[in-house]
């Protein structure tokens, strides 16, 4: 620079006026701008703290009660747990965190296994759902689980929900080469405590139906003597089935009826079971059971007394479920390929009566889930193709048998639900079901991930363009 040039340049700015400036302006553009900052930060943490407390609100409302309605009951509705609550570790253990070995939950209104094993009860009291981790339960191994489905692992509740048993089998380190320990366990749900009753033969017994007489007091089961059973396969059974008195921890022999499309199995309060086949019925007599015609005690050292292959003489049709309500035997009955049903009944003098049912069950399938008393049957019923099908919708219904046979649906049931067993104790005709809320389970990380992330990827968009923009006006 020349010093000509540096001269004008001094000239000029000494004749320049000068600029009053503020002295508060920076200070209101310094608060103006964190006021941005704080108020674009408030509505982040807005946005996700009302995100996050959705699952929050929608968890603490399935945990109150419903209004009006009784302490205890089975659900109107039995929704189908998520099946990422059965998701499993590498050792084939349960890895989700809601999954209990904690197994006095209370008295149970309703249960059933899912598709991956992993059994699953029904609180009576608040219909809260209890997925738990049962010991030595059969589903526990994931072959078996896969190989049997749920519903044929036996888990059966007592009529008034207080017991629960199920198919037990461990699996060992010997379980390549020796017999796999099995048979039946019985949970108390009041206190947690388990009875084991072993049965023995064979590679080990899968036990697939267990029933409960009316009180809940004996048992009979029916299942198969596996020829081969290990922790990767299974295969060759031979039916087998038995009947296990009060409190006892073994198991007496019944005749499994081989050859018949359908056998169903019953016990009554006084030890006596039935087996009945398609044409036939067999009645044997568990140790300490009373005989119908004296009234007295068979010896606890007999095993099983029996009188013989009894004619049912029903026709061509196949049974699809028997129990004893009271001293009675009720046998449903299913009589060709159109779905229509007969109900067929034997006192303890083995006298025969056809009972009336409802026309408008014909077509449907039906399964039989327990009886309240001698009228009223509890039953789910659905038009699709049977309980197992996953587009099957299905109901539950009373149905009333007699003289004035009817049927009202009650309730409903998820598709994919099988092998659900109610307490029939809790159910009455004229409060059969007591509405719950539906369960609301934990989210996944995806879940987590998307409900987050898509708000806050937003809000951050939303932030940098108004950064863009300030900056834009400020040039």
């Amino acid at each position: 620079m020349t010093g000509r040039l540096r001269e004008e340049l001094a000239r000029l700015g000494d004749t320049a006026p000068v600029a009053e400036i503020d002295p508060d302006t920076w200070a209101r553009a310094r608060r103006a701008r964190i006021r941005d900052r704080a108020l674009v930060l408030a509505a982040v943490v807005a946005v996700l703290v009302g995100v996050g407390t959705v699952p929050l609100a929608l968890q603490h409302h399935t945990e109150s009660p419903v209004a009006g309605q009784p302490a205890a009951g089975v659900p109107r509705h039995t929704w189908l747990v998520p099946d990422r609550m059965a998701a499993r570790a590498n050792d084939g253990s349960w890895t989700r965190d809601q999954v209990t070995s904690d197994l006095a939950v209370g008295r149970a209104a309703a249960a059933y296994v899912m598709d991956g094993g992993l059994p699953v009860v029904i609180g009576a009291d608040d219909g809260g759902y209890h997925l738990l981790d049962l010991p030595g339960f059969a589903g526990n191994n994931e072959l078996t689980a896969h190989g049997l489905q749920g519903g044929d692992l036996g888990l059966t509740l007592s009529p008034d929900g207080s017991k629960l048993a199920y198919t037990y089998a461990r699996f060992g380190r010997h379980a390549a080469d020796r017999p796999i320990p099995s048979g039946i366990r019985v949970v108390d749900l009041t206190n947690g405590d388990v009875r084991t009753v072993p049965i023995h033969g064979g590679e080990g017994t899968v036990v697939t139906d267990i029933r409960w007489s009316p009180s809940g007091t004996w048992l009979v089961w029916a299942g198969d003597q596996m020829a081969s059973w290990t922790t990767m396969s299974m295969g060759g059974g031979s039916p087998v089935a038995g009947i296990v008195s009060p409190d006892g921890d073994s198991s007496t022999p019944l005749p499994a009826m081989t050859h018949n499309l359908r056998t169903s199995f019953a016990v009554s309060d006084t030890g006596e079971a039935s087996v009945l086949g398609d044409s036939a019925r067999y009645v044997g007599y568990g140790p300490g059971a009373t005989e119908p015609s004296s009234g007295a005690a068979f010896s606890s050292s007999l095993t099983v007394h029996l009188p013989g292959r009894v004619p049912l003489h029903v026709g061509a049709n196949v049974t699809l479920g028997a129990a004893y309500v009271g001293d009675v035997l009720h046998d449903l009955r299913v009589r060709d390929m159109n779905a229509r049903y007969r109900l067929d009944t034997y006192d303890v003098d083995g006298r025969h009566q056809r009972v009336g049912l409802p026309s408008a069950l014909d077509g449907a399938w039906v399964e039989p889930l327990g009886w309240i008393d001698a009228t009223h049957l509890v039953a789910r019923v659905g038009r699709g193709r049977d309980a197992r099908s996953d587009s099957s919708l299905s109901s539950l219904a009373l149905v009333t048998v007699g003289d004035h046979p009817s049927y009202r649906l009650v309730g409903g049931v998820d598709p994919g639900v099988t092998g659900l067993t109610l307490a029939t104790d809790l159910m009455t005709p004229a409060q059969p079901t007591v509405d719950r809320p539906e369960p609301d389970w934990p989210w996944t990380s995806e879940r987590w991930a998307l409900t987050l992330g898509v708000p806050a990827l937003a809000l951050l968009l939303l932030l940098a363009g108004a950064l863009l923009a300030r900056r834009r006006d400020q040039r």
